[in-house]
Order: structure tokens, then sequence, then C-alpha cells
């Protein structure tokens, strides 16, 4: 596990370039490794490359608009990922807004979470509100 670790944005390079060559992790936890957004933003590569990676936790490693934009970029063409974690970091409405037009692109997206940034209640709710329908449908489909 390499959550709590620091780290730092070289290092995730490093690492974005190595999980690419094992094509089957499927969940990556890398909360609180001061990544920063350049470390982030280096990961969003991996979002959009990955055959596998359905969940990626980056809470509470200081990520700003910038990377929520790259991100975002990679989340509306991931056809794999369905959790991302980025709870407590340094976002704000610009790269919250970023990341749910990316939600609305991708309908494999089942859980995005945002608490912690600078965002505003009634965006947390739409988020909030778009997850769960989405879950239901899940759940809904793999029952039929």
């Amino acid at each position: 596990m390499l959550s709590g670790n620091p780290l730092g944005p070289a290092a995730a390079d490093h690492l974005a370039r190595a999980l690419l060559q094992h094509a089957t992790l499927t969940e990556l936890e890398l909360w609180g490794c001061e990544l920063l957004s350049a470390g982030a933003a280096r990961l969003a590569g991996l979002i959009a490359a990955s055959s596998a990676l359905s969940s990626l936790n980056l809470a509470g490693n200081k990520i700003e608009d910038d990377a929520a934009t790259v991100l975002a970029k990679a989340i509306a063409n991931s056809a794999t990922i369905k959790v991302l974690d980025l709870t407590a970091n340094a976002m704000t409405a610009v790269g919250v807004t970023d990341l749910m037009d990316a939600a609305l692109v991708n309908t494999g997206l089942v859980s995005l979470t945002l608490e912690g940034n600078q965002v505003n209640r009634v965006v947390q709710k739409k988020m909030d509100a778009l997850m769960t329908q989405r879950k239901e449908a899940q759940q809904q489909s793999s029952t039929a």
C-alpha cells in the first residue's frame, strides 16, 4: 500500500509508467502521497490508457484546478474508471466543473468524491445525485 507515503510528483511519473506495464491493476490507493497537481496530472495518463484500472484514490494530495482539468479529460476518455476519490484537495469550482462535465460524458463512472474541496453545496448535491442514479441503474442492469 502506497497511501500515506510522501511520494511526490516525480515518483508519480515513474509509478504511472510502471503501472502501464501491468495491465491487470484494477485499484490504486494513493491518498496523502503529496503528489500535488503535477503528480496527479502525470497519473491522468494512466486513467486514460489503462484497460483495467477501475478505482483510483487521490484524496489529500493538494491537487489544484489545473490537474483537475487534465484528470477530467482522462476520465472522459477512460473505458474502465468507475471510482475516483478526490476528497480533501485544493480544487475550486473551475476544476470541479471540468470534472462534472467529464462525469456526464463517461457514463461508466459511478463514484466521484469531491468533499473537502472548494465545492458549492448545490454542485456537490448534483454530483451526488448523478452518481447515485448511476449506481442504481448499474444495480438494476446487473439484476436483470
